[in-house]
């Protein structure tokens, strides 16, 4: 970066993609707009200069030892090679295993699980390694693992890298940053260009690969409909979603987070969601929790509110506590820990005083990290593995971007958004009231809801989550490949 920040939005931000040209570059051996491998890298790289004052939206979460990594692949690649002629799968689902939870002794999927037990017998779990934690017992378990292979597409993308890709990834950055300094007077570092060059290249070498690999995957294992987590993001989704195109594959991506108008990954140029080639590189269908996500996105996909699996089941398992311990929950966002832990620290100074304890729930990205890290006096460690226990027991929820704010609606007396310059990014009409200083939030505490900017009227539950998902869901299955349960009903003992 090479001068002052300034608050900008993503839609000003996405004027950078609002050009027909950009979406001329193609992917190697096929008509797809490549632009689409690089874009949530390029708009992050953005994002982070602007927005993080520590880490990065780009930057990978703490890499595990060459011996666990090595211990993980011996392991994928033995269980892979054992059930290789075990699963048939109508109905796949691609996950990047950090959806996964421990819970009575077994392996849950937060994510892909509910859906999967609904058709047990027409259904496979093809899991990344998510946190490189060997899962075991799990309760769903036609389960096959992705490392394997992504670790070979790893390799294969870096060995495979042709002048003709170094090239294209050139022109296709090049001239998006070209874009940044017309439309948004805004110039990259010559380093960050050469790591998206670098990063580009190598996803442009992969492109075939991938997409013949999961081609004749989709083929064996006789897959008709598609789940894939992220898929609206592009990068290592293109090619998998194109695979399952030419395969005739229905494509879908279930909600996994929160979706605002300020998410580069659900929100695009104008361009580029009136484009019929850019609408190639995405799923047929968005499932979301409810209708006010939906309406979050404009990206050119069909969208379903089909609910949330796992808040409606987990919150049958819940009683309403009886005591809370005037607890407030500061909700981590797996990027920058110290910054969080800074303001529990703070808020245990205003809060500690009017009785409240001050509990800090990490992501599950920076668990690890927290090992390492010092927890500030008068700030207490939530240990609970489920984020509805946590919330069970709060009194106030605070945090800037946490899918956790809208999970304690309906749950927690009070939800209260700290305002930043990343929420304010994320959420350009604010969702809960907020607070910007110590004192703001001290007004909220004791019961004022007159903070400046305060929204006029609070979310409402059935407007986030939609009842009934398992309905819901059933009925799209039905509706997209025709499949009637044959298993019978899901009962809640299966998760």
């Amino acid at each position: 970066m090479t001068q002052e920040k300034q608050n900008y939005t993503l839609q000003q931000l996405l004027a950078l993609e609002d050009d027909e040209a950009l979406l001329q570059f193609s992917c190697p051996g096929s008509t797809l707009p490549a632009w689409p491998l690089i874009r949530t890298h390029f708009i992050r790289t953005l994002m982070s200069d602007l927005l993080y004052t520590s880490g990065g939206l780009n930057a990978a979460p703490g890499k595990p030892s060459l011996l666990q990594m090595a211990s993980y692949l011996a392991r994928s690649q033995y269980h892979n090679w054992i059930n290789r002629h075990a699963f048939s799968a109508e109905i796949c689902f691609f996950t990047t295993g950090l959806g996964n939870f421990s819970k009575d002794q077994k392996t849950h999927e937060r994510l892909a699980g509910y859906f999967a037990s609904s058709y047990p017998e027409q259904s496979m779990l093809y899991q990344a390694q998510g946190d490189w934690t060997w899962w075991q017992n799990h309760h769903f378990s036609t389960i096959l693992h992705a490392t394997p292979f992504n670790t070979y597409l790893h390799l294969m993308g870096r060995l495979r890298v042709t002048a003709t890709n170094w090239k294209l990834a050139n022109a296709i950055i090049e001239h998006a940053s070209r874009n940044t300094v017309s439309r948004l007077g805004y110039q990259l570092a010559s380093g960050q260009k050469d790591t998206l060059k670098t990063a580009l290249s190598r996803q442009l070498a992969a492109f075939p690969i991938s997409a013949n690999y999961h081609a004749n995957w989709f083929s064996r294992h006789n897959t008709r409909l598609l789940f894939l987590e992220a898929a609206c993001y592009g990068a290592r989704s293109l090619p998998i979603l194109h695979a399952a195109r030419m395969a005739g594959v229905t494509t879908a991506e279930h909600q996994h987070g929160a979706i605002s108008k300020g998410h580069d990954g659900y929100n695009v140029a104008p361009t580029l969601a009136a484009s019929p080639s850019f609408r190639q590189t995405l799923p047929d269908y968005l499932l979301t929790y409810g209708n006010w996500w939906s309406q979050q996105s404009n990206m050119p996909v069909a969208k379903l509110a089909i609910g949330n699996p796992h808040l409606a089941e987990s919150l049958k398992r819940f009683m309403p506590a009886s005591c809370r311990n005037n607890r407030v929950l500061v909700l981590g966002d797996g990027i920058e820990t110290q910054l969080y832990l800074d303001l529990a620290a703070r808020v245990h100074t205003i809060a500690g005083k009017h009785g409240y304890n001050i509990v800090f729930r990490p992501h599950p990205l920076e668990k690890e990290r927290l090992k390492t890290v010092p927890i500030p006096a008068g700030v207490a460690l939530d240990s609970n593995g489920d984020i509805y226990a946590s919330l069970q027991q709060a009194t106030v929820v605070i945090s800037e971007l946490s899918t956790g704010l809208f999970e304690a609606v309906g749950l927690v007396d009070k939800v209260i958004l700290w305002k930043t310059d990343k929420s304010r990014f994320a959420y350009p009409e604010l969702p809960f009231p907020a607070f910007s200083t110590m004192q703001e939030l001290e007004m909220l505490l004791l019961g004022g809801d007159a903070v400046s900017e305060s929204p006029p009227s609070a979310i409402q539950a059935h407007e986030l989550w939609q009842p009934n998902w398992e309905e819901n869901y059933r009925n799209f299955v039905e509706k997209t490949i025709g499949i009637n349960n044959k298993a019978g009903e899901m009962n809640g003992s299966h998760h």
